[in-house]
């Protein structure tokens, strides 16, 4: 985002991670789920239109997940969640495309931060994804360069 009244381009990256048996996770934890990862893409996506749409242009993009596309065991809130994610990224992206405003998202696997680590030990975190390989990602789409790019999912899985 640049200084000023004036928005060419945001990256959505508020989210959060649970994980239960989809027959074992409450309602509370689906709640939090939806919660944390599509009202805030929404509310983000909707706060960041109004100077887009003024200089008619603009990106928008949000974290996705590889674990939306097929969601692996234990993960039924967190996938269903970021699957409403990506329903949100589609619908923007043909909505806005008019107004030359691009909507798209990257859909990390495991990324190598300290909580992950802690959270999975035993893992193989060479295999993980980068910090700045997501950043990266994030950067190309958000720069003029991909001025073509609109309604894409654009995964970042590292060797997971």
């Amino acid at each position: 985002m640049q200084h000023g009244t004036r928005s060419n381009g945001i990256a959505h990256t508020v989210g959060g991670f649970a994980s239960a048996a989809a027959a074992e996770g409450g309602p509370d934890l689906w709640e939090q789920m939806y919660r944390l990862n599509v009202l805030t893409t929404l509310n983000i996506f909707r706060a960041a239109l109004p100077p887009m749409c003024a200089a008619g242009r603009g990106s928008l993009l949000a974290i996705g997940a590889g674990a939306a596309v097929k969601a692996p065991s234990g993960l039924g809130a967190y996938a269903g969640a970021k699957s409403a994610v990506h329903r949100l990224v589609e619908s923007f992206a043909d909505e806005l495309k008019a107004d030359r405003i691009r909507v798209n998202a990257i859909l990390p696997s495991i990324i190598d931060t300290p909580q992950n680590r802690a959270a999975m030990p035993d893992a193989d975190h060479t295999a993980w994804v980068r910090p700045r390989e997501i950043a990266d990602a994030i950067a190309f789409l958000l720069a003029e360069d991909a001025s073509g790019v609109t309604g894409a999912f654009i995964p970042v899985s590292g060797r997971v």
